[in-house]
């Protein structure tokens, strides 16, 4: 009966990532231009609407990884670490395609104006890139390192968490509560959030140096929102593997000692997700602001120049 429940939880989660795929798809691949921005020409719309349509792609292709991966570790063998880890690598892994997306729509920007793409000065990623979210992807992953430490030194033979023994009727039994985020399973989503941490910065650092698609001004913008995408998805991805360690580490725990503390670390699992789906959603300004830029001319008449610099922004005559 339980794995008749599970099987249904199962399809029905797969089911509804499919759907919300599919809704995104037609929202977003009809066309998308930003109310927050007013009427732009036409290079930048169909910029902005690539780079959309490439977004979209990757996110419901995203969400269609993550519930595949997560229904599918039901049908594993139980008993091995094969499930576990299969459901604790969902999130890397859709977060790996978003940004393989992000990637691809920013190699395939409509081809740029050549005397645009003869003039563009490659930019420092800390110009384009949100600090904040930034330093928030590699403080998840830090907790992470830090949490797969902790758990490991815990865990008895790497997948479960030791209780006291118990004497029954004179022999000595010891017990484990399991799975438990150990060194089976630890070391393993650790290396795939640090990969996608560091695809992460691979995919700004292709952004910050990629030929401009745009003039100056317009460019500077595609490129921060492109940025702001790149972080905010794998900030994300991290925190829910982190958020899926403390969970099933603080459950562990509370249930082998039963002294609060895994309560504490289970709540600590559940407000991390909580603050990295708030962050997705709604960045605030010290996690959205990217670094100053300067943007000048090469003349009267001549082309925009793309180059940054740590000055007031974009002066010079037209």
């Amino acid at each position: 009966m339980a794995s008749v429940l599970f099987l249904l939880l199962g399809g029905g989660l797969l089911v509804l990532c499919v759907v919300v795929a599919v809704v995104v798809l037609l929202v977003v691949l009809p066309g998308h231009t930003s109310s927050r921005l007013p009427t732009q020409p036409g290079k930048l719309v169909v910029a902005r609407r690539h780079v959309a349509r490439a977004t979209a792609i990757g996110f419901a292709v995203a969400v269609v990884i993550f519930g595949f991966m997560v229904t599918s570790a039901n049908g594993l063998n139980a008993s091995g670490a094969g499930p576990i880890l299969t459901f604790g690598l969902a999130p890397a892994a859709a977060t790996l395609v978003l940004l393989g997306a992000l990637l691809v729509g920013e190699l395939t920007l409509p081809a740029p104006v050549s005397t645009v793409s003869a003039t563009h000065v490659p930019a420092p990623v800390a110009t384009i890139a949100p600090p904040g979210l930034r330093r928030l992807l590699w403080a998840w992953v830090a907790l992470l390192t830090v949490c797969v430490v902790v758990f490991g030194v815990m865990s008895g033979d790497g997948t479960f968490l030791p209780m006291a023994p118990v004497q029954v009727d004179g022999s000595v039994i010891t017990q484990g509560v399991g799975p438990f985020p150990g060194w089976s399973y630890g070391p393993a989503l650790l290396a795939a959030s640090a990969l996608v941490a560091t695809c992460a910065e691979f995919v700004l650092r292709h952004i910050a140096r990629r030929p401009a698609a745009v003039t100056t001004g317009d460019d500077v913008m595609l490129r921060r929102v492109s940025a702001t995408r790149v972080l905010r998805g794998a900030q994300l991805g991290v925190a829910v593997t982190l958020s899926g360690v403390l969970v099933y580490g603080g459950t562990g725990i509370e249930l082998a000692i039963n002294s609060g503390t895994g309560v504490i670390v289970l709540t600590l699992g559940v407000i991390t997700a909580v603050t990295a789906l708030v962050l997705t959603l709604v960045p605030p300004r010290w996690a959205s602001a990217a670094g100053p830029a300067r943007t000048t001319n090469s003349g009267a008449n001549g082309p925009d120049v793309h180059a940054v610099t740590h000055d007031p922004p974009r002066s010079g005559t037209a």
